[in-house]
């Protein structure tokens, strides 16, 4: 075994290895024998670790994904029947995957008078609130979604639905 001081050795930058790998790693780099498997140990350190956090992360993100995809077929809205329901402001929320939405509708005169958002976490559907106009001038929510942003619509209708159902 050689005398060669840890400092010697081409060590790659210290961000690119945690703590613990330094200090686990010291005893197996001044056990090997040749300066080759010395450089092959430490590139195995810099170059795999971070590559296997990188495809755990790539693979959660992944199943994160997965878990919420949503069949946006399946999501029925029914519309109620206005003149069952008396005068007021009713809150309703809904979710539809990643879509959260929380809602105020006022009635007035067994009619939709106004329709307020209040959070729309919406990633990129934030045109979907254009069908509140249209909903209120249909004073229905058979209405049709906004194109592109499926998902945030039905998100919208659901909770108005959930409001006026209460």
């Amino acid at each position: 075994m050689s005398n060669v001081s840890r400092e010697t050795l081409a060590k790659p930058p210290k961000w690119q290895l945690s703590m613990f790998h330094v200090k686990h790693s010291s005893r197996r780099l001044h056990t090997k024998s040749t300066k080759e498997e010395r450089e092959r140990e430490i590139f195995h350190m810099c170059y795999t670790y971070p590559m296997k956090k990188k495809g755990i992360f790539i693979l959660i993100a992944g199943l994160v994904l997965i878990a919420s995809c949503v069949d946006l077929d399946k999501i029925t809205i029914n519309s109620p029947d206005l003149s069952q329901i008396a005068d007021g402001t009713y809150q309703g929320k809904s979710r539809v995957g990643p879509v959260r939405v929380t809602l105020d509708v006022t009635v007035k005169d067994r009619a939709m008078s106004s329709i307020k958002i209040i959070k729309h976490f919406n990633g990129r559907g934030k045109r979907a609130e254009a069908i509140v106009p249209v909903v209120i001038e249909a004073q229905s929510l058979n209405v049709d979604v906004v194109s592109g942003a499926t998902g945030s619509s039905k998100a919208i209708l659901k909770a108005i639905e959930n409001a006026l159902t209460k």
